[in-house]
C-alpha cells in the first residue's frame, strides 16, 4: 500500500500531467481528495458547528475504525 505523502502546497505542485512531482500522488487522487475536502467543508459550513473540530475529530475517529473493521473482515 503506497504511504500518503500530504501537499506541500499548490505553489510547490509540479506536475508531469499524470502525477505530482512534489509528492507523487496521482492528479486524480489530488483532484479527489480536493472534492472530498470541499463537500465536507460545505457540509460544516451548512450545518453551522460552533465546534468544528469536535466534528472533524469525529470524523476522524469514525473513518480509522470502519477501515480497521474493513481490513479485518479481508
Amino acid at each position: 500500500m503506497p504511504r500518503f505523502i500530504p501537499c506541500i502546497g499548490r505553489n510547490a505542485c509540479r506536475d508531469d500531467g499524470t502525477r505530482c512531482l512534489a509528492c507523487n500522488r496521482t492528479l486524480s487522487e489530488i483532484t479527489r481528495t480536493r472534492d472530498v475536502v470541499e463537500r465536507v467543508t460545505a457540509f460544516l459550513e451548512e450545518m453551522s458547528y460552533d465546534n468544528p473540530e469536535e466534528f472533524m475529530a469525529y470524523m476522524s475517529s469514525k473513518v480509522m475504525k470502519k477501515l480497521k473493521a474493513r481490513g479485518e473482515n479481508e
